[in-house]
């Protein structure tokens, strides 16, 4: 399930590294209960790694970049989109919009203009092509030194393939069919700030082979590869 939160960003300015402070928002808008507090602080956890099975995409909207003050200044609204294999999540996101029609940026207040339900349906098709709507970053720590893949090396395929494995194992208690990645085109390289750590991301479309309607809504729910809860690599399908 997947919601899209209209923001009335119109004349205002937010910082370019704004990941953190909308983290921060989407996690604040779930109640405070013991299901929420184990998504946040645990997630839920296979071979000591967590996964928290959400994400969330970038903002988007008619922006001018002021290289300076590392600040966007938003022509008109903007939006941005949450997505949970989890739909009591998004539900509770739903109700929270209902009862508080703005939401604290920074020292900002924000109207919450509306809110759309997005269509996240899985079909038969078992090619299917994603684009990104915040970008996958795929690594490996080494001896306490971290190195980043691009989606020229195979290291890259095999990690998102993985990660959607483990995924898939969690939401179903079974092991996932077999499926491949085809191609990776429209490859742009970017570097996101988060909490004093610069990752290496890639925006990019991604088709897959082989996939299923449960694999597909694990794609579309939880995201590729890791630290999806923190607004990495949620997708849409290409139409």
């Amino acid at each position: 399930m997947r919601i899209r939160i209209v923001l009335d960003l119109k004349n205002k300015l937010i910082p370019i590294n704004y990941r953190s402070i909308l983290a921060g928002i989407v996690y604040s808008m779930l109640p405070l209960n013991e299901n929420t507090t184990i998504l946040h602080n645990e997630g839920i956890k296979l071979n000591n790694r967590k996964f928290k099975l959400l994400t969330f995409s970038e903002i988007y909207g008619d922006t001018i970049y002021n290289k300076n003050k590392k600040v966007l200044l938003f022509h008109s609204s903007g939006c941005f989109d949450v997505t949970s294999f989890n739909d009591e999540i998004i539900l509770n996101i739903v109700k929270y919009i209902e009862d508080n029609n703005y939401i604290i940026f920074k020292n900002q207040c924000i109207k919450i203009i509306k809110y759309d339900i997005l269509n996240d349906f899985c079909n038969n098709n078992e090619k299917v092509t994603f684009y990104t709507v915040s970008p996958i970053t795929i690594y490996k720590t080494i001896n306490k030194f971290v190195k980043y893949y691009n989606p020229n090396e195979k290291e890259f395929k095999e990690a998102i393939i993985n990660n959607i494995r483990k995924k898939y194992f969690l939401c179903y208690n079974r092991n996932a069919a077999n499926f491949d990645i085809l191609e990776i085109e429209d490859v742009v390289k970017k570097l996101v700030y988060f909490r004093n750590t610069i990752y290496e991301a890639y925006h990019l479309s991604i088709t897959f082979k082989g996939l299923n309607p449960e694999i597909q809504k694990i794609i579309m729910t939880t995201g590729l590869g890791p630290k999806n809860a923190l607004g990495f690599g949620m997708v849409a399908k290409s139409k």
